[in-house]
């Protein structure tokens, strides 16, 4: 049987603990009250399409623009879509993604975690540049509560800070 809190786990146990340990004290102050609050839905989306969790293979790129002070993420193909645990497409607000490659003049950095609005958070229409996909449930193994879905960025600008 499904736990009444299994579609609120992604939540606490991956977005919230990410939040919590990846986040400089500014960004925490910030962030973590939102999470707590339930004012900002997230999950992680680390695994892919094309390569499952191999994060030394993670296409998504992540590069900066020094004239914005943003980081522009991008899938550049249809095997760097990303896999989003719960909530699928009806209302993920942001996602704490497990990487881009970080690129700065044509240099790579190695991966970097972002933390990417998906949604607009009055209208909760998609952001620009981001895909949702509903995966549809889960109906097996107790799990017909969970909803997953397949994410996408195209040029998405996320701030430095």
């Amino acid at each position: 049987m499904l736990d009444g809190l299994a579609p609120v786990q992604p939540q606490y146990r991956i977005f919230l603990n990410n939040l919590e340990r990846q986040m400089s004290d500014e960004q925490k102050a910030y962030w973590v009250p939102k999470a707590k609050r339930f004012e900002i839905f997230g999950s992680y989306s680390q695994t892919k399409l094309g390569h499952g969790s191999n994060v030394r293979g993670i296409e998504t790129t992540a590069t900066f623009d020094k004239s914005t002070d943003e980081f522009v993420i991008s899938s550049p193909m249809l095997s760097s879509t990303k896999y989003v645990l719960d909530w699928g497409d009806r209302g993920l607000g942001h996602a704490f993604d497990c990487g881009g490659q970080a690129y700065y003049r044509w240099r790579n950095y190695g991966n970097h975690i972002f933390l990417a609005q998906l949604r607009d958070l009055e209208t909760q229409r998609l952001m620009e540049g981001v895909e949702i996909y509903e995966m549809g449930l889960k109906g097996f193994q107790g799990m017909v509560g969970v909803d997953n879905g397949a994410l996408r960025f195209h040029d998405v600008r996320i701030p430095r800070e």
